[in-house]
Order: C-alpha cells, then structure tokens, then sequence
C-alpha cells in the first residue's frame, strides 16, 4: 500500500509539473526531462509512468479534463442547494468560468498541439469520446431539467460551450474585455431560443 501511494505521489508530481509548464510557458516547453525536473524524480521513477512522450500529454490532458470535471460538479453542488433566479444565465456564466484559469489555458495549449501531432491527435479520440458524454450530462444537470428537456437544448449546450471556448482562446489578446457583454448578449439569445420569458 505504501508502494502503491508514493507511486501515485510521483505521478501526482509529474502531472503537476507538466501543467505547471503548459500553463507558464506553453506546449514547446512540455518536455519529458523538463517535466521530470521540474517534478523533482528521478529518470528511472519517471520513465516508470510516462516511458513516452505521447503517454505523458495523454495523461495530462485526462487530469485535465478530471479538474473541469469537478470543477463542474461542485457548481452543480452548488446549484442544487442554493438554486439560482435565472437558471439560464447563471448556467451560461458557470460554462464560461469552467473554461478558464489556468487549468484551462494548459488543456487548449494541448488540444491545439494536436493539429500537428498525429500520434497525440489519435490518442485524443477515445479521451473525447469521453469527454463529450460526460460534459453533456454535466450541462443537463447545471442547466436543470427544465432548460434540458427542451427540444433546442443540446443546440443550446453546444453553442454554449463553444462561445465560452471562444472568448478563453481570444481572452490573452482581449484581456478579458468583452466578456460580460458577450455573455448576456448571449443569454438573450438563448432565450428566444427557448421561447422563454426575457427576465
């Protein structure tokens, strides 16, 4: 058992390096031996969980993706006990604060990696199978079942999602600005698109 956690410490460390590099210095810097330095292990321990490069882009963007997804779930959470007045809005504004902060600049610097990696962008395909399965039934629980039962409602998800994809990848040059503006522009629009009453 002992064996067991410190194995996954080493791991935990390594993973955390890598993010650390992607989030600080871009997908460039992600090197298997800048990523073991940074970690603090030994050659041997690291090549022990990540004897590729590849196995370790692979399992940092799956802790990646793990990260949004509890971080999602904690909003659900916190929809369920404190339920917001304007479900649509405050669900609009949850997927654009999923799709920020650090963790979220490191998960686009891997996934615009993959344009030009093909060993990577195949590794990636079951990972998104995935990830589309469990961020579709996260959003059916943070736009409650009200919104999510609406026929327009995975047209609504996935424009939603797309839009807060959207402003994090211009966000650098932005600055941020824009935001609130595009995002109640954006709540309207889905509003009519429900045919839901304008609050």
């Amino acid at each position: 058992m002992a064996v067991q956690a410190r194995g996954e410490r080493s791991r935990t460390a390594a993973l955390n390096a890598a993010i650390a590099i992607l989030t600080d210095s871009g997908y460039a810097a992600l090197t298997t031996r800048a990523v073991q330095q940074a970690s603090g292990l030994s050659r041997g321990s690291f090549l022990h969980h990540f004897p590729t490069r590849e196995d370790l882009l692979a399992a940092t963007i799956e802790e990646l993706i793990e990260r949004r997804a509890q971080r999602a779930q904690r909003m659900i959470e916190r929809f369920a006990v404190d339920p917001p007045a304007d479900r649509l809005t405050a669900a609009i504004a949850a997927v654009r604060e999923l799709c920020s902060g650090p963790d979220f600049l490191a998960e686009m610097e891997l996934w615009a990696s993959a344009r030009t990696n093909p060993d990577f962008r195949e590794t990636l395909i079951p990972v998104t199978d995935r990830i589309a399965k469990r961020l579709r039934d996260q959003l059916t629980e943070l736009f409650g079942p009200e919104i999510a039962t609406d026929p327009e409602f995975p047209t609504l998800a996935m424009l939603t999602v797309e839009i807060a994809r959207g402003l994090a990848f211009s966000a650098p040059t932005r600055r941020g600005r824009g935001d609130t503006v595009m995002l109640d522009y954006w709540a309207r629009a889905a509003t009519a698109m429900l045919n839901r009453p304008v609050g």
